[in-house]
This record gives C-alpha cells, sequence and structure tokens, in this order.
C-alpha cells in the first residue's frame, strides 16, 4: 500500500540503477499513515517522544516550534488540511535529536530555505540535513527562496536520486505566482 494516494496527476519516473518509483504529487489530500515498514522508523520511535512527554499538549499542538517551524507547519496544514501536526520538545538534547513534529504517528523534520543564488542546491541540502533528525517525511519550506515549480521537481529529483533510500517521504513546498503549492515524493512500498 503506498502511504501518499491522493495524486491530480500521477506522474512517474522508475530509476532502474535503484528500483525507486519517483511519485510526484501536486496539491490534494494527503493522508498521512504511520510508518510500517521494518526498520524504517527513526531512531529514537516516535512513541518515545510521547512516552518522554516531549509532544505539545492536545490545546497547544505548535508550543514547542520556532516561529519558522509555526509558519511551515502553518502552510502545510493549509496546503493539506487531513494533516496535523504536533510539535516536540526538543528538551535541549537531553535525548539527542529529535525531529520538529509528530502527524499520524509519524515523524516529520521542517526545514526552511530564504532567499539564495542556488535555491535548488539549498533544499536538496536541508534535506540532507533533516536526515540527522528524521528519515520519514522531510519538509523543506522554500517560498522564501522564490523557488519555480520547475526547480522544486529538480530539488526533489535530486533528493530522492540520493536520498531515497534513506527518507520515507520528502515534501517542497514552494510560491508559484501568488500561489503556494508543494510537490513530493514517496518510496513505493
Amino acid at each position: 500500500m503506498r502511504r501518499v494516494r491522493h495524486m491530480e496527476s500521477d506522474e512517474r519516473r522508475r530509476d532502474d540503477s535503484t528500483s525507486r518509483a519517483a511519485v510526484v504529487v501536486e496539491k490534494s489530500d494527503v493522508v498521512v499513515t504511520p510508518s510500517s515498514r521494518e526498520g524504517d522508523v527513526p531512531s529514537p520511535d516516535p512513541v518515545c517522544y510521547l512516552q518522554r512527554g516531549q509532544v505539545a499538549p492536545d490545546d497547544d499542538p505548535h508550543r514547542y516550534f520556532s516561529s519558522a517551524e509555526q509558519a511551515t507547519a502553518e502552510q502545510l496544514e493549509a496546503l493539506y488540511p487531513s494533516i496535523r501536526l504536533v510539535s516536540i520538545d526538543a528538551m535541549d538534547g537531553v535525548y539527542g535529536k529529535a525531529a520538529d513534529a509528530l502527524a499520524g504517528g509519524r515523524a516529520v523534520e521542517l526545514k526552511r530555505i530564504a532567499g539564495t543564488a542556488q535555491p535548488v542546491t539549498a533544499a536538496v541540502k536541508q534535506v540532507r540535513r533533516a536526515l540527522g533528525q528524521t528519515n520519514d517525511l522531510v519538509v523543506v519550506d522554500a517560498r522564501e527562496a522564490l523557488l519555480s515549480r520547475e526547480e522544486a521537481l529538480r530539488a526533489l529529483t535530486l533528493s530522492a536520486a540520493r536520498y531515497g533510500a534513506t527518507v520515507s517521504e520528502i515534501l517542497i513546498i514552494y510560491s508559484a505566482e501568488a500561489d503556494v503549492a508543494a510537490v513530493g515524493w514517496a518510496r513505493e512500498q
């Protein structure tokens, strides 16, 4: 079962050298479900965040987000109403590196890039940096970098080719002609 079911367009590219299929996702309903593949959960398991009391309370789910993470979380929830992010308290590194949030029992790392001369490279670097916190869902907010749809797709393709064996899903949020959209990739199960 694919975790991302929804597509307005179901564009797939088969990379024969790695036998992974890249799935390009346009804005539509995204269903976020817990990862069920053996050995495919981040370290520590997202349940540990609950057990340690690191998860924000229901009445203030964004409590532990920085202002940049808050803006990205709000945009992601606006694009995909089925996603509800709950922030995680990093507890000043007491337990090592932690993801930024949980969504549907999955660890989510939120990254952001601002104006840069090479936004595609910056987006790919942010995916790589996110792997230190989670290997489940990485969200890169590139709205301030003025990333075009073509550049977002190129960054997504490069990220999936380089880190697709490690990360389960990548989502890049970008601005296109005053509209905000997102493209995503999910490893096939």
